[in-house]
């Protein structure tokens, strides 16, 4: 089968994986761990980033996601990045999710999209 060329799609899912993997990374402490795990099920590409990083309190499970949010003060960054990648992830009609068992337990982002979406 010939490679095809990448599309502008590409580079915006490529952003949304660097930045989800990226905040991982930052919120886990040397020594700590982060898991990438991926795959297709029910015409589903899944992505999960496990990290044992600060944990997310519950309430803030879904603020996470808003602009410009930040748990941790002192944190470098912006607070855009689990914001893209969300807003990337429903574009392909698909979702970007958080969950945790609150702070100290680490924190797992999901991220599914169809594998054949239409781009909205």
């Amino acid at each position: 089968m010939p490679l095809r060329r990448p599309s502008p799609d590409d580079d915006r899912l490529t952003q949304a994986l660097i930045n989800i993997v990226g905040n991982a990374l930052t919120h886990t402490p040397g020594g700590g761990a982060v898991a990438i795990t991926g795959g297709f099920a029910s015409g589903q590409a899944r992505l999960t980033v496990v990290d044992s990083g600060g944990g997310i309190p519950p309430d803030q499970l879904e603020t996470i996601f808003d602009r410009f949010t930040r748990l941790d003060a002192n944190a470098s960054g912006t607070g855009i990045g689990l914001n893209i990648a969300r807003t990337i992830a429903r574009h392909h009609g698909g979702d970007l999710t958080a969950s945790s068992e609150g702070p100290g337990t680490g924190a797992t982002m999901t991220l599914v999209i169809p594998t054949r979406s239409r781009v909205r």
